[in-house]
């Protein structure tokens, strides 16, 4: 073989081992990065929620009905927050769903009816939070619930079209509580037997029956107490007298200061629902979800103890704000003042001990 011939034959060899050094640390990085990945991708996949609660939605044009529960699966010890809300144009009276003392296999603890708010598109919002609690552990139905809406009387004064919107039945789980909440009970488990109680002969079968059953008794009576003071909590919190709550509601509107920021109608959105939800409260009527015209006609119908200057002051208080809210008729001063002064004396002179609520001035 020529000098020649050895050469060529040496260079290709240093090619080949060139080359291999620098395939092989990048496939070797390839294969890490590839690793990588799929580790985020399972770690991304295991940081998922695994209750992100129940969303139910039902809508028919500009109307739209949705409910949402706060869980998919609850313990037995914990509550279930329950949401109803329903959105509509402005002229369309709404009738949210209303629940009784229970809800399937949920007792209702408590509940809020929130104030119709206005939205950027014109469309108001009607909502209801319950706040339930779990029975027995198992599986259940989520019965449907269904809202009610009436579209505005027509030109020739025919009464405008009712619609219904209802969601599906849903399945929830009630279980039982973790083993964190029986290891917080406090039990002693340190007790161990000595050599001579292991050789002595087993208890009859009765006596653990016995046992059984009066353990279960008492864990059943402990959930009770527990419940109960639950229960006496929530009901403490719920028991707000409705002419604090509206006062409070009108403190509260003239903080905002909406009239000196020029959001007039906004106002009148904010004054009216205080007054209808506590008529509601206060007397057990369906003033939030009526139209000033069935409110009214419900009114000369029922027993309610107002007198007369009081529902000619209602029903003028009423009719000025529905001018504002689907009017656009623009107020003065002097009638939004008014305006402030018969909300608060109608919510004062029909409270059963009159409070000393100080004078206030809006704008």
């Amino acid at each position: 073989m020529t000098t020649e011939r050895y050469r060529q034959v040496w260079t290709a060899r240093a090619r080949r081992f060139l080359l291999g050094g620098l395939l092989l640390p990048g496939l070797l990085l390839l294969g890490a990065c590839r690793k990588a990945a799929d580790a985020a991708d399972n770690a991304g996949a295991s940081t998922a929620p695994a209750d992100a609660g129940i969303d139910l939605l039902v809508d028919r044009g500009p109307l739209r009905f949705r409910v949402h529960a706060d869980k998919k699966a609850v313990d037995l010890i914990e509550t279930l927050t329950l949401r109803v809300e329903a959105v509509a144009p402005e002229d369309v009276a709404v009738e949210l769903p209303k629940l009784g003392a229970e809800f399937g296999a949920f007792m209702v603890a408590d509940y809020r009816t929130e104030t119709p708010r206005l939205q950027d598109d014109g469309s108001m919002v009607y909502a209801r939070t319950y706040v339930l609690d779990p029975l027995v552990a198992d599986v259940y139905e989520l019965p449907p619930l269904t809202a009610r809406f009436t579209m505005p009387a027509e030109a020739d004064g025919k009464a405008g079209a009712e619609h219904e919107l209802t969601t599906d039945p849903t399945k929830i789980e009630v279980r039982m509580p973790s083993a964190e909440f029986w290891q917080q009970l406090d039990i002693d488990d340190t007790a161990e037997l000595s050599p001579v109680a292991q050789l002595q002969p087993a208890r009859p079968w009765w006596q653990w029956a016995v046992a059984s059953v009066a353990g279960l008794l008492l864990l059943v009576v402990l959930l009770v107490v527990l419940w109960r003071r639950r229960r006496r909590r929530q009901v403490v919190v719920a028991r707000v007298p409705p002419h604090v709550k509206a006062l409070a509601a009108l403190q509260a509107l003239v903080a905002e200061d909406l009239v000196a920021k020029g959001d007039i109608e906004q106002f009148y959105h904010r004054i009216s629902g205080i007054l209808r939800e506590y008529i509601e409260d206060r007397f057990g009527l369906r003033a939030p979800e009526q139209t000033t015209e069935e409110f009214m006609a419900a009114l000369r119908m029922d027993d309610v103890a107002f007198s007369k200057q009081q529902r000619a002051l209602l029903e003028d208080f009423l009719r000025h704000c529905d001018m504002v809210k689907f009017a656009r008729h623009q107020p003065a001063a002097k009638e939004i003042q008014s305006t402030f002064d018969a909300c608060k004396h109608f919510i004062v002179e029909t409270t059963p001990a009159t409070p000393a609520a100080p004078a206030a001035r809006v704008g």
